[in-house]
């Protein structure tokens, strides 16, 4: 699950650079369960929510922000200092008291928390990706006939990014879905609590 926000801050300056920074930071919704059934009941009254108010397991936020410079020439403007942001929460369950259960379920607790995180850091490779294209695009980029004509391009190269991200996250959630479904070690102590519990469809939110 992923939401993305997008922020731009723009100004004008004579100094030419470019560069990318991204930064993750997890963080937890705890509670105890005595068994699986307990542990599903406790997603869905602890764990994030989409923005459609759906249950989720696991949450990754992202923020991608965009600041640039232009800069006057004698032939129009031109991008000059970029920076792209990319800053990322990722929420994760954590069952207190997990070791107080059988060695098989704290193995598949284990296994499916590691799936977890590893689904939403692909989400946040995407958007990792993509950010870094923009900012070649943005360094890239050849002068414009006027300032205002090349903030048109820059809103046309953002859109292209956010469309494109959106893209390739619900491939990543098909991807995820069906390794999910082909791994008996994690579907079979979820697999009656699935449907009445927890979805495991992605859902965007972008944010301009």
């Amino acid at each position: 699950m992923k939401m993305l926000i997008f922020i731009v801050l723009c100004c004008v300056s004579s100094l030419a650079q470019a560069k990318i920074q991204a930064s993750i930071k997890e963080v937890y919704y705890q509670f105890k369960a005595n068994d699986i059934s307990e542990m599903t009941k406790e997603v869905r009254n602890k764990g994030p929510k989409s923005n459609e108010g759906l249950n989720t397991w696991a949450m990754l936020y992202t923020d991608i922000t965009a600041e640039y410079k232009l800069r006057t020439t004698e032939r129009g403007c031109r991008f000059d200092t970029v920076e792209v942001d990319v800053f990322a929460k990722m929420v994760l369950p954590l069952w207190e008291d997990i070791k107080a259960q059988g060695e098989k379920t704290q193995h598949r607790w284990m296994a499916y928390k590691d799936y977890l995180k590893e689904h939403e850091l692909m989400h946040f490779s995407v958007a990792k990706k993509h950010a870094k294209k923009l900012l070649v695009k943005m360094k890239t980029s050849h002068e414009s006939k006027n300032c205002q004509e090349l903030r048109v391009v820059y809103l046309n190269y953002k859109q292209k990014m956010l469309t494109e991200i959106q893209r390739e996250d619900r491939e990543v959630d098909r991807k995820s879905k069906i390794k999910f479904h082909n791994n008996s070690e994690l579907m079979l102590p979820l697999k009656k609590f699935i449907k009445s519990s927890v979805s495991f469809v992605s859902n965007e939110s972008l944010g301009f």
